[in-house]
């Protein structure tokens, strides 16, 4: 017996979280979900766009969500299991600095902007010789949190959102607390690769087309999203070729994130001669922040790893 099914075209969007939001379509437990999800500009930036054309953009249409969907039978307490079946971006993606955006905003205040082609294969390029993975993900997956809204599209809370987290890709099944009837369920902010971090505001946007399979749990409790990840946390090339690492070391985990993208933007001009825009663009497509330490008297360690196998040419160092 197949699954149920519903869809969701391009134009079926909603900004931000509201549990007072019509919803966009109802579905059964178990229904499989195919949604053409815009890019997070909800269609503004194009194959054929510019640094003007980004400038000029509408900033209320950024971030927006494809849904909600009402799921029935979904209750204040129950979970949502979101089964991510497929993630596939169109032809092209983008990239680009947001002023005041970005860990190292200070560094990079200026707009910057660059297309990439995802028609290449299994990757894209960023310069000559720097080729990125495409791994699709989802930057927001979440249910509508039970305070009053609107709540913004950006930032996550406690039923998920814009977690932007890279693992949130095909394969992954994610376990959402409910908080409203219905759970009132959304997606959006597709990726063709993001490094967990995020560090510069922006992955490879793209608009892609996503399939979820939605199932209501009721024999557990969650304050926070779950989730349970079915492949290997890193591809085989990278294992193969190893990563860089830098550090930041202090009492502010963000001021050590900070650090230690900052010496891997260094450490990428200084070995590839790149342009420093370029090395903070591919940390924030590709490198992965993890924390090191946490335990030892109120200082702590931040790492940034990039993996090697991005880099087709040895270092000129």
């Amino acid at each position: 017996m197949m699954a149920p099914s519903a869809h969701l075209d391009r134009s079926t969007v909603s900004f931000g979280w509201d549990r007072n939001h019509d919803p966009a379509a109802v579905v059964a437990s178990g229904t499989e979900l195919f949604v053409e999800a815009p890019d997070c500009s909800n269609g503004q930036i194009s194959a054929t766009s510019t640094l003007e054309t980004f400038t000029a953009m509408d900033l209320t249409q950024l971030d927006p969500i494809s849904g909600p969907v009402f799921v029935e039978g979904a209750h204040p307490g129950d979970v949502l299991k979101v089964e991510i079946l497929r993630v596939a971006p169109l032809h092209f993606g983008w990239s680009a600095v947001y002023p005041g955006t970005g860990l190292l905003q200070e560094e990079f205040p200026d707009a910057w902007f660059r297309l990439w082609d995802l028609t290449q294969g299994d990757s894209t390029e960023l310069v000559p010789g720097i080729r990125v993975p495409i791994e699709p993900m989802l930057g927001i997956i979440g249910c509508t949190p039970a305070a009053d809204g609107p709540h913004p599209s950006v930032p996550p809370h406690r039923a998920g959102g814009n977690m932007d987290m890279k693992h949130a890709r095909e394969g992954t099944v994610m376990f959402l607390p409910v908080e409203v009837e219905g759970a009132l369920f959304g997606l959006g902010d597709s990726h063709a690769a993001q490094g967990d971090g995020e560090v510069g505001g922006a992955g490879i946007e793209t608009p892609a087309d996503i399939t979820v399979r939605l199932s209501v749990v009721r024999d557990r409790v969650l304050r926070f999203p779950e989730y349970e990840i079915n492949r290997p946390l890193e591809r085989a090339s990278a294992a193969r070729a190893g990563y860089y690492a830098t550090t930041g070391v202090g009492p502010d985990l963000y001021q050590a994130a900070q650090a230690a993208v900052r010496a891997m933007v260094h450490r990428v001009v200084a070995l590839y001669r790149i342009e420093e825009i370029e090395a903070y663009m591919l940390c924030s497509v590709a490198a992965d922040l993890k924390i090191s330490e946490i335990v030892n008297e109120g200082t702590y360690v931040i790492s940034a790893f990039l993996p090697r196998d991005l880099f087709l040419d040895p270092p000129r160092e």
